[in-house]
């Protein structure tokens, strides 16, 4: 019997070392993006669960320039101690960032740029799409936060060239099946103006 309630304390502890951990970090992420609200990128595909994101997940960012961006991200987290930026090149061919703490994973930053877009994009689209960037806020731990996101007409049209890049991936055409009938017919508009399908 106290075996039993020593393992579901240590259980318990370790639930709760890991939410309080996924906290800490999450609020240094998010304080980095708070810095950075000026300058040109984009939370792309933002999860239901936001901001309370589980740890090992990715942040997919559209970004002007993934090496200048990148540099953000380590000068930034180089500040805080046992945090460190590992480079990782993806299959094709863009940037990741990892985020380690004490050596261990804790989240990815996935950057896209003009040069590592999915091919189903004309060049126009990143430009356009991070000038009509929008800032989401959001409150986390009782601070007022904030983070640059495609408007929702851009937003739209990611997750449906997403869709159909991977159609694996349901939640998109979850979110798709969604929208209204005007935000349906301007989504057939971007697609044309922004996509070779």
């Amino acid at each position: 019997m106290i075996k039993s309630l020593k393992r579901k304390y240590i259980k318990i502890n370790k639930k709760l070392l890991l939410f309080l951990s996924k906290k800490k970090h999450l609020t240094i992420i998010y304080n980095f993006f708070n810095t950075i609200i000026s300058e040109e990128y984009i939370l792309i595909k933002k999860s239901v669960k936001f901001p309370h994101i589980p740890q090992g997940s990715d942040f997919d960012l559209y970004v002007l320039d993934e090496d200048e961006f990148s540099k953000l991200v380590v000068d930034y987290f180089e500040k805080f101690d046992n945090y460190e930026i590992i480079f990782t090149e993806s299959t094709i061919g863009s940037i990741q960032l990892d985020l380690l703490f004490k050596e261990k994973f804790v989240y990815k930053f996935d950057l896209f740029d003009s040069t590592h877009l999915p091919n189903l994009f004309n060049k126009s689209f990143l430009e356009d799409s991070l000038s009509k960037k929008i800032i989401h806020y959001f409150q986390f731990k009782k601070k007022k936060m904030r983070i640059n996101i495609p408007s929702k007409a851009y937003e739209n049209l990611i997750r449906f060239v997403e869709y159909q890049m991977y159609p694996e991936k349901i939640h998109h055409l979850v979110h798709l099946d969604k929208l209204s009938d005007y935000e349906k017919s301007e989504l057939k508009v971007m697609v044309k103006k922004y996509t070779n399908l």
